[in-house]
């Protein structure tokens, strides 16, 4: 359940706060350096667990027959109101070091903060605080990412896909 990037490159690159490089780990022959956070899925798990509005979550899900993340995303579609979706954070944030930081910052004594609640208990609550936990961790992401910007990599990007199945995607990036 963490949410990593994966570089590999036939030299050996030194990158602050990205792990590596290391020698043939994941390809033979080629260096791979890895960069992002941890247990980010248990941090969407605790997030959305531990709110009040839950229960009520479970069951409007279990009424449609859809998870309850296939449920808050359209949701999220429903109290939009005409701005895009990512607005309704505006005044919510969420730090999402709750289990330290593995990369850009490498410190694991880093906790995490939510900043911008309110006493609402509802799903439109719950539903923007899932929001905002998604885009800490898209944001934690682009930070590893721009950290490697100046070497020409090949990304591996790990996309979890319906059944449990891993799709590969490959990309080139360069500066």
């Amino acid at each position: 359940t963490s949410s990593c990037h994966m570089g590999i490159s036939k030299d050996p690159v030194f990158v602050p706060g990205v792990w590596g490089p290391y020698f043939s780990a994941m390809v033979p022959g080629f260096w791979l350096n890895e960069g992002g956070q941890s247990v980010t899925g248990k941090l969407i798990d605790h997030m959305v667990q531990g709110h009040a509005a839950f229960a009520e979550l479970q069951a409007k899900a279990t009424a449609r027959c859809q998870s309850i993340y296939a449920y808050l995303n359209s949701h999220l579609d429903l109290i939009k109101k005409a701005q895009p979706v990512g607005f309704l954070t505006v005044d919510l944030h969420v730090w999402p070091d709750f289990h330290g930081n593995r990369s850009p910052l490498a410190d694991l004594t880093l906790k995490g903060m939510v900043t911008g609640l309110t006493l609402s208990q509802d799903l439109d609550d719950l539903a923007i605080l899932y929001l905002a936990t998604v885009q800490a961790i898209a944001v934690c992401l682009w930070s590893c990412r721009k950290r490697w910007s100046p070497s020409l990599w090949v990304l591996l990007f790990w996309v979890p896909v319906p059944l449990g199945i891993l799709l590969l995607y490959r990309r080139q990036w360069q500066k």
